[in-house]
């Protein structure tokens, strides 16, 4: 299995790719195609590490906001070091995070450092290359809007999905069926209650029946059935625990972006997930 991911703009949907293939080029944004400049996983002293073998670095080790990010050669460096944290990239040297510029909508757009401010320019998904086929390991499914992650209520067939902390329960961990089903460690399958193609439906956890309600895909963050192109959505009361996860149109919020988190970067994703140093 590989360990490679994309990581996904929550704003335009591109991923972090390195110019030009080349030693000190700029990171900017581009579509997935799996260039090796384009894929990355974590290294084991929190660095980023491209397949070309480059790393995400702070150009010049500068602290003022505003720097630009590029692709260097590892050197153990601080400013080489990065933890993902609420859904930012954030550097351990000096706490800015990974920041798309004011053109940031389009191709190329490049990548600089900047203080925290909640923007989607801010916020990115680690999405694993070829993801059905290339992570058949258990991962969590963690909300951009709460960090919290999806669970199947009760641990029971026909439980309600819902938010809740992640802790390891087979109730919340999730890895991907032959057949495009979302299958939990339970057995229980993601599945859109009663087949109903109206917005606002619950999704709860259901023994697999090879229905269409239980078929999805993860495209531009979001997992959106095949029955009716709806997606994944926590309810309005969604930044509490026991939220719980509905089918809606999709509008871009982060009510419907998920990250898709490798079970043995930790339990407690929400804070030991390449833990930020305090």
């Amino acid at each position: 299995m590989s360990n490679y991911f994309y990581i996904q703009s929550q704003l335009n949907h591109f991923v972090l790719s390195i110019d030009g293939f080349e030693l000190g080029g700029d990171l900017v944004m581009y579509p997935a195609y799996g260039g090796a400049n384009q894929l990355w996983q974590w290294g084991g002293d929190n660095t980023l590490v491209s397949k070309m073998g480059l790393v995400a670095d702070i150009q010049g080790g500068r602290n003022e906001k505003g720097t630009s990010c590029i692709g260097w050669y590892p050197n153990s460096g601080q400013n080489q070091k990065w933890c993902y944290e609420n859904g930012t990239i954030k550097s351990t040297m000096n706490n800015l995070v990974m920041d798309i510029a004011e053109e940031g909508t389009g191709i190329t757009a490049s990548v600089h450092t900047w203080e925290v401010t909640g923007s989607l320019g801010q916020k990115w998904a680690l999405v694993p290359a070829n993801y059905q086929e290339e992570m058949p390991n258990y991962f969590y499914l963690q909300s951009q809007l709460n960090q919290l992650v999806l669970t199947i209520d009760g641990f029971k067939n026909g439980g309600t999905l819902v938010m809740y902390p992640a802790y390891g329960g087979a109730n919340q961990l999730w890895q991907w069926g032959g057949d495009d089903t979302l299958v939990s460690k339970m057995g229980l399958v993601v599945d859109i209650q009663g087949a109903r193609d109206e917005e606002g439906t619950p999704c709860i956890g259901w023994y697999p029946n090879s229905g269409q309600n239980q078929k999805w895909r993860y495209e531009n963050g979001t997992i959106q059935s095949t029955m009716n192109n709806l997606v994944l959505d926590v309810g309005e009361e969604g930044k509490g625990i026991t939220a719980s996860v509905q089918t809606w149109e999709g509008t871009g919020s982060l009510a419907q972006k998920w990250a898709l988190v490798p079970e043995n970067n930790g339990n407690d994703i929400s804070s030991n997930f390449l833990v930020c140093y305090r």
